[in-house]
């Protein structure tokens, strides 16, 4: 009479009683082992790539980075809030124009941007056509960018929209605060993107922009009647001290 075993590969059936088989050490050689990327790993060394734990390591690896930058961009512009609080209604509007400019070619709205732009410098106290040129919208090729960058023109609007409320034009203690604290909120933005995205950069313009801001702001160029300009004609100077991102070059 055939054995178990025997049937068992005749029919194509595995019986209850011969489901547990003690492995031999040759067996186990050749037996797939799981790495701790959840890859299986052959008898040959080959790699057979899973869904398992190694592509929800990668998706939270990403989902992480994305907060780090956010968590990092926004302690770095806390420690920018001193030098914000210093500065006039003018210097703020200058400011955050140059902000405006550098971010224009993510905008998802052009025309909207180069109207933040012209209204905070016509507050800055510089008429529209001196504000000179704009890049053009940032290649495809940066189009994961965009997201952020759109963000920081929306709050320079929201810097703008502060600004529109005051219509009598005086540096009172609560419309600075409010200027203030939206220009914090803009510059948190900008200071999100990563250094391989020109961080670096962005974070040096921004500090020049403050630092020299702060220093003009104290002269007699900050009076109502004398114009701030944002361009690089005006006080503050070029707007990419060490160079401009790869996404900037791109769209000049």
């Amino acid at each position: 009479m055939p054995s178990p075993i025997a049937l068992t590969k005749e029919r194509g059936t595995r019986p209850a009683a011969v489901r547990k088989v003690r492995l031999t050490p040759d067996a186990d050689a050749e037996k797939p082992l799981n790495n701790t990327c959840g890859h299986k790993i052959g008898i040959k060394g080959q790699f057979h790539r899973s869904t398992g734990a190694c592509g929800v390591l990668r998706r939270f690896a990403g989902f992480a980075q994305k907060a780090r930058a956010m968590i990092n961009g926004t302690k770095t512009a806390a420690s920018l809030g001193a030098d914000i609080e210093r500065l006039s209604s003018r210097t703020i509007a200058a400011v955050t124009a140059r902000l405006a400019i550098r971010f224009c070619c993510f905008a998802e709205e052009p025309d909207h941007a180069k109207h933040v732009i012209r209204r905070l410098s016509h507050f800055a106290g510089v008429e529209a056509a001196e504000v000179g040129p704009l890049p053009r919208p940032a290649l495809p090729k940066y189009a994961a960018l965009s997201e952020r960058g759109a963000r920081v023109i929306e709050r320079c609007g929201q810097v703008l929209g502060e600004f529109n409320k005051h219509a009598n034009w005086h540096d009172t203690d609560d419309m600075l605060a409010e200027l203030s604290a939206r220009l914090l909120d803009a510059m948190g933005a900008a200071l999100e993107f990563e250094p391989r995205e020109g961080g670096g950069l962005i974070d040096r313009a921004v500090r020049d922009d403050l630092a020299a801001a702060g220093h003009v702001g104290n002269s007699s160029l900050d009076a109502h009647d004398v114009p701030f300009d944002p361009s690089e004609r005006g006080p503050l100077g070029i707007l990419w001290p060490d160079g401009p991102p790869k996404w900037w070059r791109a769209a000049e």
